[in-house]
């Protein structure tokens, strides 16, 4: 009998301490949950809070921004379209005289011009214009070679076709031998018309590629 006591009393022991061990590990994973909700949680705040300062940095170009604007144009030709556009007219591209085609361009308003800043740096920039109420085009999207392939390229071209409207179809045209072009049909880019186009002696071949209003979307 003394042995069944002892047996049953250790058998208790054994239970409590089990018990006491089992709430000890649900605390400690308690705690670990916490900590990494806390940590979530300051993930999301800052990400939202990163989110915010990019949207901001988006904005209408000035004339202030012309200089950069120019410098990442020429510099993106150069390095984008070497081997596909001839090579004197590469070179005879400059600063200097890109800025002051810009300058024109919005003195006559043939463009909305618009950057993206991030640190206090121009790292891109983009134009467009409507043509009526239905249709509107891209004309350039150029970012300087440390910003690309970060995913600001994307923030902003989702932000020109919410600028020029989501009920318009928005049409881009690019040289079908630039590499990149592949950017476009991973956001969204129908390829359609080609044409070719005389630059300096040599014929370039161009591609269309085309962004659908919500109202085509709606009506397939």
């Amino acid at each position: 009998m003394r042995w069944r006591k002892r047996r049953l009393t250790r058998r208790k022991e054994g239970s409590i301490l089990g018990k006491r061990e089992e709430i000890a590990v649900d605390k400690r994973r308690k705690r670990k949950y916490c900590r990494l909700a806390r940590y979530e949680k300051k993930a999301r705040k800052a990400a939202a809070k990163e989110a915010a300062k990019q949207e901001k940095a988006r904005r209408k170009a000035e004339k202030r921004d012309l200089a950069d604007v120019a410098r990442i144009h020429v510099d993106a030709w150069k390095q984008v379209y070497r081997g596909i556009m001839p090579e004197e007219v590469l070179e005879k591209r400059n600063y200097d005289e890109q800025r002051q085609v810009w300058e024109r361009k919005l003195e006559r308003a043939e463009e909305d011009l618009y950057v993206s800043e991030i640190s206090g740096k121009i790292a891109g920039f983009a134009s467009c214009r409507e043509l009526d109420k239905e249709h509107a085009e891209i004309e350039t999207l150029y970012f300087d070679t440390d910003y690309r392939g970060k995913g600001y390229g994307t923030k902003m071209l989702e932000y020109l076709l919410q600028v020029l409207g989501t009920e318009r179809t928005v049409s881009l045209w690019c040289v079908k031998e630039n590499p990149n072009r592949k950017f476009y049909e991973a956001n969204g880019g129908k390829p359609g018309k080609e044409k070719e186009v005389l630059i300096g002696g040599k014929r370039v071949a161009g591609i269309q590629y085309t962004f659908e209003s919500k109202k085509e979307r709606w009506s397939i």
